[in-house]
């Protein structure tokens, strides 16, 4: 969990870094990118779209699509 609304762009990866120079207000870096882990979040996001575009384009059935996963904690399924 603590991901945001643009965690699923690049910029959750290059965002932290530029913390010091942007000189951001507390809290605005959380709001838009969250505080997931950069790297924990671009292997789930790789490894999700992967398995979707294996399942209905290749028509091969992924497992990682049935539920959540311990490999990939911060993705959270929603109904």
């Amino acid at each position: 969990m603590g991901g945001s609304h643009f965690s699923y762009t690049d910029a959750q990866s290059f965002v932290p870094a530029l913390d010091e120079r942007l000189d951001l207000p507390a809290g605005l870096r959380e709001q838009y990118v969250g505080t997931v882990d950069p790297g924990r979040s671009t292997a789930a996001q790789r490894a999700y779209l992967a398995a979707f575009f294996d399942q209905h384009l290749r028509k091969r059935p992924q497992d990682l699509l049935d539920g959540p996963s311990s490999a990939h904690p911060d993705v959270r399924f929603v109904d």
